[in-house]
């Protein structure tokens, strides 16, 4: 039915559902937003092409920018180039496989470690990648804890010697 065909009353009536409609859209992103915005995890989207996307305020003080220094921005402008090398190779296996990938690396920047996992983000109407989702963990506090395991089973704990 046009709008044109339509009684003043029912033109009225539909506004108010979109009106309701965008309400209860703008209530889930800020849901949402809130969620990534609050995580301690280094939180990002890049696209196809390794182009920044979207970066939470945690991974954007991490690299000491602000929100439009960076988005549209390629990884690399703000990486090393084997830290982009490295990433670009994630990133395309996830591209090619549909998969979210994880996996543990050391970060250059603050010597941290990270657990790192890259996930597809796809087109809810084409099925297709169209970007993908980055969330970083920092591990360095469980990773020195291993560390201090390891070394305190192959050494006594009073001297400190050697003991295998």
């Amino acid at each position: 039915m046009k709008n044109e065909n339509k009684t003043k009353k029912q033109l009225i009536n539909e506004l108010k559902k979109k009106r309701q409609k965008i309400a209860e859209l703008e209530a889930t992103l800020e849901k949402y937003s809130s969620v990534v915005e609050s995580s301690e995890d280094h939180i990002y989207l890049v696209d196809r092409n390794c182009n920044y996307l979207f970066m939470n305020s945690k991974h954007l003080s991490g690299l000491g920018l602000k929100n439009e220094q960076i988005i549209g921005k390629p990884y690399g402008a703000f990486h090393t180039p084997q830290e982009t090398e490295d990433f670009t190779k994630k990133v395309h296996q996830v591209l090619e496989t549909g998969k979210s990938l994880s996996y543990e690396y050391k970060s250059i920047r603050d010597g941290k470690y990270y657990i790192r996992t890259l996930s597809p983000i796809k087109d809810p109407r084409s099925g297709q990648i169209t970007a993908i989702g980055v969330i970083s963990k920092n591990i360095t506090h469980y990773r020195k804890a291993q560390e201090r395991i390891k070394y305190l089973s192959f050494h006594d704990v009073l001297t400190g010697v050697y003991n295998r």
